[in-house]
C-alpha cells in the first residue's frame, strides 16, 4: 500500500503539472545588489531554470483555490464504496476492506493541467445483518433487511521524492445503513437483488505535506563578463489539508448471475462539507550571491519559498450514478466499482475484498 500511494501521488500530481504551470517552489530575487540593470533579465532567466529543476518532483501550483476545489471533492468521491455493500448476501456479518480513488477530471482554463485535483482514500470494513436481534421490527423496518456497517482507517507514508520528500497522513471513519425496500427473488443461477436504500456518514482526511532541501550551486554567466555565483539553500514545505464529510442517500439495486458474478447499478445524493487548504513555509533564510567585479555578498538576494496558498470548499450537493462488478468465490467477494457525478466531471473508483457470513 505504501508504494502504490507514493506512486499514486506522485503520478496523479504529474498529470497536474505542466511546463507552462506555475511551480510549488518559488526562487525569488529581493535585491539585486549590484548587479547591473542590463544584466537582470537574463538573471531572471537564469534563476527559472533552477527553479524548474527543484520543482520537477512536485506538483504545480498555478491556481491554489481551483486545486483546493478538485482535492476536496475529490476526497468525497474517493471515499464512495469503501464502507458500504451493494451485492454481498449477507446473512450475518462482514468483514473486509478497500482502496477508492477520486479525481477532478476538468481542465482548469487558467492553466494547461489534465486535471484540477486528486484524492485518495481507504478503510477496513465490518458489518452485520440485523436479523439475530430478538426483535422483528426496529422503528418500523424489518430487522432481517436491515444491515449496518462501519469503516476505520488511520494511515501515515513517509517517502523520498526527489531532492525532498512527500509525508501523507490518511484518515477514513463511517458508518452506513443500508435496506432491502423490496427483498430480492430469483436462485443462485439467476438471482435480482431487489432494491436497496442506503445511508450514513462519511468524513475523509489527508494531509499531504511535500518537503524539499534546496542547495543548489549557481554559476551563471548574465553577460558583459559578469559571473552570478553562490549556493541557494532553504528547506521550503508545502501543505494540502483536507478534511470532508459526506451524507450519501442511495438507491441501488443488482442482478446475480450463475453464483460467480453479480452487477450492481445505483443512484445517489451526497450531502457535503468541509474543505481543502493549502499553505506553504519559508524555512529559509535569504542568501546573498557574488557578483564577479563586486565584493563578497554583493550580488542578488534570493529568497526560497513556497506557492501554494490557498483555500476552497467542497461542492455542498453531488448527484452521482455508480456501477460495479463483484466475484462471489465461497466466503469471499471481490469488487469494483466507478463513481461519476452528473453536471461536472469528478470520477470515482473502489476496489475491495470482503468475507462474508
Amino acid at each position: 500500500m505504501k508504494n502504490f500511494l507514493l506512486l499514486f501521488t506522485i503520478l496523479s500530481f504529474g498529470l497536474y503539472s505542466t511546463e507552462s504551470s506555475a511551480q510549488l517552489f518559488r526562487l525569488r530575487t529581493t535585491d539585486y545588489g549590484s548587479l547591473a540593470p542590463g544584466l537582470r533579465a537574463t538573471w531572471d532567466n537564469a534563476l527559472n531554470d533552477v527553479q524548474a529543476d527543484i520543482n520537477k518532483d512536485f506538483p504545480s501550483a498555478e491556481n491554489p483555490k481551483r486545486l483546493m476545489q478538485g482535492m476536496a471533492n475529490s476526497s468525497v468521491m474517493a471515499g464512495k464504496g469503501i464502507g458500504s455493500d451493494y451485492a454481498s448476501r449477507m446473512q450475518v456479518f462482514l468483514v473486509g476492506g478497500g482502496v477508492g480513488v477520486g479525481a477532478d477530471m476538468e481542465k482548469d482554463k487558467s492553466t494547461d493541467s489534465d486535471l484540477s485535483g486528486v484524492g485518495f482514500q481507504g478503510g477496513l470494513v465490518v458489518g452485520t445483518n440485523l436479523g439475530w436481534m430478538d426483535t422483528q421490527k426496529i422503528l418500523g423496518l424489518y430487522t432481517d433487511r436491515l444491515n449496518i456497517y462501519f469503516n476505520y482507517l488511520g494511515y501515515n507514508l513517509d517517502r523520498d521524492a526527489g531532492d525532498g520528500n512527500i509525508e501523507a497522513k490518511l484518515g477514513s471513519l463511517g458508518f452506513h445503513v443500508s435496506y432491502d425496500l423490496v427483498k430480492p427473488k430469483g436462485t443462485s443461477l439467476l438471482r435480482w437483488g431487489g432494491i436497496k436504500v442506503h445511508t450514513g456518514f462519511e468524513h475523509n482526511s489527508t494531509k499531504l505535506t511535500f518537503n524539499t532541501n534546496i542547495s543548489e550551486q549557481v554559476s551563471e554567466d548574465v553577460g558583459s563578463g559578469t559571473t552570478v555565483s553562490g549556493t541557494i539553500t532553504g528547506k521550503p514545505a508545502a501543505t494540502i489539508d483536507v478534511a470532508t464529510q459526506s451524507i450519501p442517500l442511495e438507491v441501488s439495486t443488482n442482478v446475480q448471475l450463475l453464483y460467480f458474478m453479480s452487477i450492481y447499478t445505483g443512484l445517489g445524493v451526497d450531502l457535503n462539507f468541509g474543505k481543502a487548504k493549502g499553505s506553504g513555509s519559508l524555512n529559509a533564510d535569504p542568501t546573498v550571491l557574488d557578483v564577479s567585479g563586486g565584493g563578497p555578498n554583493d550580488g542578488p538576494t534570493v529568497q526560497a519559498e513556497a506557492n501554494i496558498n490557498g483555500s476552497s470548499g467542497v461542492d455542498s450537493l453531488l448527484t452521482r450514478g455508480f456501477l460495479g462488478i463483484q466475484f462471489n468465490i465461497p466466503y469471499a467477494n471481490i469488487f469494483v466499482q466507478v463513481d461519476k457525478a452528473f453536471g461536472n466531471d469528478l470520477i470515482g473508483a473502489t476496489a475491495g475484498l470482503r468475507l462474508v457470513y
